[in-house]
């Protein structure tokens, strides 16, 4: 969905952050498939899982290039990069599809088939918790078993 993470999408220019490591970071391989929304939470409260399941959104990751689907949507085009080593680990997504590129500073937690990300919604830069503000939402995803 489009509006998921150009919501949470800012600038790195005047952030004060620092990119991570670099695009081909090892950790990447832990993102590596498709995976479906499962929850989405904003400062108001958690969608409902039927709101959920009508945005129909999968996030697909190919080494370090993602694409995220919305049924009805456009694809968003971009890559990622991350650096496990900052607590919480940081994910900085670049969507790339549009004239300038576009930075999002997350925080993740990925465990087996179930990948969390803080975005930042409000160009505050890295979220500093897994907590829905009005600075930033949280999202899970569940890996799809193919």
């Amino acid at each position: 969905m489009r509006i998921l993470f150009t919501m949470a999408s800012l600038w790195l220019t005047g952030t004060g952050n620092t990119a991570p490591v670099r695009f081909d970071n090892p950790e990447i391989e832990k993102f590596q498939g498709r995976w479906q929304l499962a929850e989405f939470e904003l400062a108001g409260g958690k969608l409902s899982a039927e709101e959920v399941k009508a945005l129909d959104t999968t996030l697909t990751v190919e080494g370090n290039k993602y694409t995220l689907m919305t049924k009805g949507g456009k694809p968003v085009l971009g890559r990622i990069a991350v650096d496990p080593s900052q607590s919480p680990p940081t994910l900085v997504r670049v969507e790339t599809d549009r004239k300038n590129d576009l930075y999002t500073w997350c925080i993740y937690e990925i465990k087996d088939d179930t990948l969390r990300l803080c975005q930042d919604v409000k160009g505050k830069g890295r979220p500093k918790e897994f907590k829905a503000t009005e600075n930033s939402t949280v999202v899970t995803y569940k890996r799809i078993k193919e």
